[in-house]
C-alpha cells in the first residue's frame, strides 16, 4: 500500500484511492486532479461557463452551488455509476448560513456547508451530498474570496449532517496520492497496529466477549485518515462477522454511550440480538476510542439506517 506524504489534510492510500475511483465515472478522475492540484489557489471565476478549464471533459461546478454533471453528457455516459456531488461552492451568508472554513496549523480545515432549499423537488442536490457522505466519495470545495474570486480549499469528505441545524460537516483537503511522493507502508505497520489493538482489548472481540484470536480482526473507526488511520484510538477489536457489520454501516456504536446500535436491516436476524449491547471498554482509560470519529461514523450510519 502506497501513501503521499503532505501537510496537513487527509493523504490518500492507494487502496482508498482506487476504491473511490471504482464507484465514479472516469471524468471525476480529472475533475480531482483538478482540485488536487489547486488546492489553497484563488481563481477569478467559478469553473464552468467561460471560467471552465481548458481540456476537461465538462465543467466543474454549475450555478447551483452543488453540482453533478449530467451523466448522459459525460463521454462515458457515466458508465451506469451512482451519482455523486462533484463540487460545492459556499458564498458565505449571502444565501445560505454557511459557516467559515476553521483551517488548523497544518492546513488541514473542516467547514460547515448548509444543505441547499429549492422549489423544484425533483432537484434533490442534498441527496448528492448523502451519497458522497455514506460512500467516502470526496468533491472539490470553493469558498467566495474576500478580494474577489474563489479559493479552491481542494478536496474535501463529507463527513457528517446535523439535521437540527440542516449542516453537512466537510473536511479537508483530502490529497491524492501522487506517484513522485510516495513511499511503502509495509506490512510491519499494520502487524503493530493489530498487536496494540490486541493488547488494548486484551485479546478479545468488545462486542462478544470472543476470545479466539482467529475468529478477531482490527476494524477502523475512520478508515479515511490516510497515514492516521493506524492509531489505537480509531481501532476496535471485533469477531470477523461483526467486524463486516461495521465496516458495512450495519452496525455502529453510539458515542458517549457506547452502545451498540444495529440497522434495521438486521431485523430478523441473529445479530439484530447485539442491539443495545455495551461495548467494552480497553483495558486502559488512553485506549478508549475516538469520540469525534466515532461521532462522524454514527451520523453515517444513521443516514443511511
Amino acid at each position: 500500500m502506497m501513501l503521499k506524504r503532505a501537510a496537513g489534510g487527509i493523504v490518500l492510500t492507494d487502496q482508498e484511492y482506487r476504491r473511490i475511483c471504482d464507484l465514479v465515472p472516469p471524468e471525476f478522475l480529472e475533475a480531482w486532479d483538478w482540485f488536487d492540484s489547486k488546492t489553497n489557489c484563488q481563481i477569478p471565476r467559478l469553473p464552468f461557463g467561460k471560467g471552465k478549464p481548458e481540456g476537461l471533459p465538462m465543467p466543474l461546478a454549475r450555478q447551483s452551488a452543488i453540482y453533478c454533471p449530467s451523466y448522459p453528457s459525460l463521454p462515458s455516459k457515466g458508465k451506469g455509476k451512482k451519482r455523486y456531488a462533484l463540487s460545492v461552492y459556499s458564498v458565505g451568508q449571502a444565501v445560505y448560513p454557511d459557516g467559515n472554513a476553521s483551517i488548523d496549523s497544518d492546513g488541514s480545515w473542516a467547514l460547515q456547508y448548509h444543505e441547499q432549499r429549492g422549489n423544484d423537488p425533483h432537484q434533490d442536490y442534498n441527496a448528492l451530498l448523502f451519497a458522497c457522505m455514506n460512500d467516502g466519495v470526496p468533491l472539490g470545495v470553493m469558498v467566495k474570496a474576500p478580494s474577489g474570486g474563489y479559493t479552491v480549499m481542494g478536496l474535501a469528505y463529507v463527513d457528517a449532517y446535523n439535521a437540527s441545524t440542516h449542516m453537512f460537516s466537510l473536511r479537508g483537503p483530502v490529497r491524492l496520492p501522487d506517484e513522485s511522493q510516495v513511499y511503502a507502508r509495509s506490512s510491519r505497520e499494520w502487524k503493530a497496529f493489530e498487536k496494540l489493538l490486541f493488547d488494548a482489548y486484551e485479546g478479545a472481540c468488545a462486542i462478544t466477549d470472543v476470545d479466539l484470536p482467529e475468529v478477531l480482526e482490527c476494524s477502523l473507526i475512520d478508515e479515511r485518515r490516510g497515514e492516521e488511520s493506524l492509531v489505537v484510538n480509531n481501532g476496535l477489536l471485533l469477531r470477523v462477522g461483526i467486524s463486516r457489520l461495521y465496516e458495512h454501516e450495519l452496525l455502529a456504536i453510539r458515542p458517549g454511550s457506547l452502545v451498540v446500535e444495529t440497522s434495521n436491516r438486521l431485523s430478523g436476524t441473529g445479530y439484530a440480538r447485539l442491539n443495545g449491547c455495551s461495548l467494552r471498554p480497553p483495558r486502559k482509560s488512553e485506549f478508549m476510542p475516538d469520540g469525534q470519529l466515532l461521532e462522524r461514523r454514527y451520523s453515517r450510519f444513521i443516514s443511511r439506517k
